[in-house]
């Protein structure tokens, strides 16, 4: 499945940096979303995932990385990454 066919695909950015939470709404900054050195951010696709599982998936695979917990994540749908000229590239598991 494509991200960018029909209604798109949820995808999630988990956060660790408190730098990147508004105190005074608690939602999540636009620094969250500026990219690495090499031009690249991690997002995880969580279409259809159970809220529980998506909070695994942080602090199973982010948090030991990033050495942090999680503190936040911000869900968008890629039809919005799209809208940005950006694009999202699977990697690890293969889609069907």
């Amino acid at each position: 499945m494509a991200f960018d066919q029909g209604d798109g695909e949820e995808l999630t950015r988990f956060v660790v940096d408190r730098r990147h939470i508004r105190r005074s709404d608690n939602t999540v900054h636009h620094n969250a979303f500026m990219p690495a050195r090499d031009d690249t951010l991690s997002v995880y696709w969580i279409t259809e995932l159970p809220d529980a599982e998506v909070w695994d998936i942080g602090n199973t695979h982010v948090a030991p990385y990033r050495g942090k917990p999680i503190i936040g994540r911000a869900d968008l749908n890629s039809l919005v990454v799209y809208g940005e000229s950006l694009r999202v590239q699977t990697l690890g598991a293969q889609q069907n």
